[in-house]
């Protein structure tokens, strides 16, 4: 196992990333700049040498953002808010500061991915209500005032599966054109039961757990892949085909799904820590047990009811 470490530089709400010479492996893709551990050395030390060598900068600090493994590669991603220097391209090809939902216009390679899915995807996840009617405007008045709260969602599934195909598509584009008049930086994904690829102005597509496993890889590399996943092995899955973030749940007993038998926020826990891929608390959580959910691993938590107006 090949031991490297990359940093997570943040300047003015953006974040630093760095194309790959075209002679090295993965050239011509983006990643987080960073290089191999060495002997004697741990994270931070590294960190400092790399940065020191690739972009010409010192840093003072660094705190522990994800661990990755990718086949022989184990990635020890590092946050670094302070730096003295301005970063230059001294062994890539270039640098872009990139604002976080930019990042999904970059391919990058598999282990930064992971990285990548935690800076674009907030820890406040909306799933809408599925529409009770063809009346677009009340579909929308449901939920789209979550956008003006002090906390608003940092990212949104729009779910319109009970529709017809032209009604879906309908939908969809009005929620994405609604929500892109109040907000440039919320990333967007459209649930689905069928996987799909076109997702027509789309940050990325929500697979239900059918269209899950109907997949034995990801869609475009460039747009995001949610999974709803409830137990270990579906969790499992998500990640071998190379899901960017799942919710995972129902943790608690749901009005949505009484059906469902809740996991509980011990077994929750068992589930979400140690994954590299973002996973939130979905079923009977409030959106304001945020602290709570982390404290049980999860990167976030996700509802339907709990924005509804």
């Amino acid at each position: 196992m090949i031991e490297v470490v990359a940093g997570v530089l943040h300047r003015d709400g953006r974040v630093l990333i760095a194309k790959r010479p075209a002679h090295k492996r993965h050239g011509g893709l983006w990643e987080f700049p960073g290089g191999k551990i060495e002997s004697g050395e741990d994270a931070h030390m590294a960190l400092v040498r790399e940065l020191r060598e690739e972009l010409g900068i010192e840093i003072a600090a660094s705190a522990p953002l994800v661990s990755v493994r990718d086949g022989h590669i184990a990635l020890n991603a590092r946050r670094v808010e302070v730096f003295v220097g301005e970063p230059h391209a001294l062994e890539h090809d270039e640098v872009v500061w990139a604002q976080p939902r930019e990042l999904l216009r970059y391919a990058m390679p598999p282990v930064d991915r992971p990285v990548r899915a935690r800076l674009v995807c907030g820890p406040r996840w909306l799933i809408t209500p599925e529409p009770e009617s063809l009346n677009c405007e009340a579909w929308l008045s449901r939920w789209l005032p979550a956008l003006r709260l002090p906390e608003p969602p940092d990212l949104i599934s729009v779910r319109t599966k009970s529709l017809g195909e032209a009604e879906r598509a309908y939908f969809a584009a009005q929620a994405l054109t609604a929500v892109r008049r109040l907000s440039s930086t919320i990333a967007l994904l459209r649930h689905t039961d069928q996987p799909i690829s076109e997702l027509h102005g789309f940050d990325g597509a929500h697979f239900s757990q059918s269209a899950a496993r109907a997949c034995a890889s990801r869609p475009p590399e460039s747009q995001l892949l949610a999974i709803s996943t409830h137990n270990g092995d579906e969790l499992d899955h998500a990640e071998c085909i190379g899901a960017d973030l799942v919710c995972l749940g129902p943790v608690q007993s749901t009005a949505s799904h009484p059906e469902a038998t809740p996991i509980g926020w011990p077994a929750f826990a068992a589930l979400a820590r140690n994954r590299a891929l973002p996973v939130y608390a979905l079923g009977g959580v409030a959106i304001d047990q945020l602290l709570l959910a982390r404290q049980h691993g999860a990167h976030g938590t996700a509802a339907i009811r709990g924005w509804l107006r």
